[in-house]
C-alpha cells in the first residue's frame, strides 16, 4: 500500500463560508451572529480514479522475494547463504504473495461562529472534528516455494538442489509462515502492525473575513480571505493504514465570487478559491521504490504541497418562503507537490501523482425561517440544509460520496 494509494490523500472541505447566508455575496448585518453546526458522513471509500481516469481499488500486493526477505533478520542469513550456493535459486525464491484491501469511512462534525462586524464585513472561524475507520483485510495469494513439493531449482544447475534443501530449506520453511508479512513491517521495518485502524481528533482550523463589495438589490460581489491553521492530526509515518485530519502546514487563501437574481425566486451564484499551501518540514520514511514504498529509514523532507484552486457554480430555486433547492457543480485542481531531501529518488516517489483534479455534483435542500421570522410568523431565524455530493469525474482522487447536514441559528 503506497503513500499514493493510502486513503490519506484526501481532506473533506467543510468551510462554513460559500453560500452561507442566502446569496453568495450576503454578509451578516452589523452585530448579528450565527452559530453553525455541520455533520458530514461519507460513503465507504475503497477506490480512486487514477491518473488515467480509471477506477482503481485501494488494493495492493506484495511479493516477499529475496530482496525483501533480506530485510527480515530471522531469514536474511538463509537468503545470503542461498545466494552463495545458487544466485539463480535465490532470485527465484519467494515467501509468498500477499494481497491487501482497504476500506475507510469518515465522519466530520464542524462547529463554527460568524459575526457581522459591519453590514459589509463578516468574520468567521470554524473547526472540524474527525472520526475515521480504516478496515484492512490481508490474504495470502500464493504460498512460499522453499519446500520439496514446490521444487525450487536452479535452472542452470540442478545438482545444487540437494544442497539447498539439505542446508537451508527446512529451517527457512519453518520461518516463513503466516506471520512473515507482519514480521517484515513490525520487526524489520519498525512499523506498527497492519490491521484495522480507528482514530478521531481535531482537523485544521479555518478563520477568515468575508467582505461584500457591492450594494445592489439584485446582484452582488464578495471576497473572502483567511488562513488555515494546522491544528489537525497529521499522517503518522509509522502507521501504514492511517491518515491525517490535517496536512501539517499553514494555508492562506483568497476567494472571490458573486451572484445575481434571474427572477425573484431564481438566483445564480459562483465563486473561486485559491489556496497557497506554505512549505513545511516533516520526517517521513524513505521509500525503497514505487513498488515497495516502505523502509526502516527516515529522513527530514522539505515539503511544499501543491496549491489548490476550487470553483463552484450553483443555482437556487426558492420554492416557498421557507424551502429552496440548490444544484451545484464543483471543480477542484491540486498542483504537484514539491519534496526536497538528500534523497532525490525518494523526492520523486513522493511527488509522482501527488496532483489531482475532481468534478463533483451536489444537491442541497434548504429550510429557513428567516423570512418567516422577519414577518413575525416564527420565533427565531434558523437554517437547516441537507445535501448530497458525489464524484463525477477526476484523476488521482478517492471515489466516494458525502452527505451533509447543516444547522444555523442567528442571534
Amino acid at each position: 500500500m503506497s503513500k499514493r494509494l493510502k486513503i490519506a490523500k484526501f481532506l473533506l472541505f467543510v468551510s462554513l463560508t460559500s453560500k452561507a447566508y442566502g446569496a453568495y455575496y450576503d454578509t451578516l448585518p452589523k452585530g448579528v451572529r450565527t452559530v453553525v453546526f455541520r455533520h458530514v458522513q461519507t460513503s465507504d471509500i475503497n477506490s480512486k480514479l487514477n491518473e488515467s481516469n480509471k477506477n482503481q481499488d485501494f488494493n495492493w500486493s506484495v511479493n516477499l522475494d529475496a530482496q525483501t526477505l533480506l530485510e527480515v533478520d530471522a531469514v536474511a542469513w538463509a537468503i545470503e547463504e542461498l545466494e552463495d550456493i545458487s544466485p539463480a535459486a535465490a532470485a527465484a525464491i519467494t515467501a509468498g504473495e500477499y494481497r491487501g484491501e482497504a476500506t475507510a469511512q469518515v465522519e466530520v462534525d464542524a462547529l463554527g461562529i460568524a459575526w457581522g462586524l459591519t453590514d459589509r464585513l463578516t468574520v468567521y472561524a470554524y473547526a472540524p472534528w474527525y472520526r475515521a475507520n480504516v478496515d484492512v483485510d490481508i490474504t495470502k495469494v500464493q504460498g512460499n516455494n522453499v519446500g520439496f513439493s514446490t521444487g525450487l531449482i536452479d535452472p542452470n544447475n540442478n545438482s545444487v538442489n540437494a544442497a539447498i534443501f539439505k542446508n537451508i530449506s527446512p529451517e527457512l520453511a519453518a520461518k516463513l509462515n503466516e506471520n512473515t508479512y507482519q514480521s517484515i513491517f513490525v520487526n524489520s521495518l519498525g512499523y506498527q502492525p497492519i490491521g484495522n485502524w480507528e482514530g478521531q481528533g481535531l482537523g485544521d482550523t479555518e478563520t477568515g473575513l468575508l467582505y461584500r463589495l457591492t450594494d445592489k438589490p439584485n446582484w452582488g460581489l464578495a471576497m473572502t480571505t483567511g488562513i488555515m491553521i494546522p491544528t489537525g492530526r497529521v499522517d503518522q509515518p509509522d502507521i501504514v493504514q492511517d491518515f491525517g485530519f490535517g496536512d501539517g502546514q499553514y494555508d492562506v487563501f483568497a476567494e472571490f465570487g458573486g451572484g445575481f437574481d434571474i427572477l425573484p425566486w431564481w438566483t445564480v451564484d459562483a465563486w473561486t478559491r485559491y489556496t497557497y499551501q506554505l512549505p513545511m518540514t516533516q520526517t517521513l520514511r524513505i521509500p525503497e521504490s514505487e513498488e515497495f514504498p516502505f523502509s526502516s529509514e527516515s529522513e527530514t523532507f522539505w515539503i511544499k504541497l501543491g496549491d489548490r484552486i476550487k470553483s463552484s457554480i450553483s443555482t437556487t430555486f426558492e420554492v416557498t418562503d421557507y424551502f429552496s433547492i440548490r444544484p451545484e457543480y464543483i471543480l477542484e485542481s491540486i498542483a504537484l507537490s514539491d519534496f526536497k531531501s538528500d534523497n532525490p529518488e525518494a523526492d520523486r516517489i513522493y511527488e509522482v501523482r501527488s496532483n489531482s483534479f475532481t468534478q463533483e455534483a451536489k444537491l442541497t435542500l434548504n429550510f429557513t425561517t428567516i423570512n418567516l421570522f422577519q414577518s413575525g410568523k416564527f420565533v427565531a431565524p434558523l437554517d437547516l440544509s441537507i445535501s448530497g455530493q458525489t464524484l463525477v469525474d477526476g484523476t488521482n482522487t478517492p471515489d466516494f460520496s458525502r452527505f451533509d447536514i447543516d444547522f444555523r441559528v442567528y442571534f
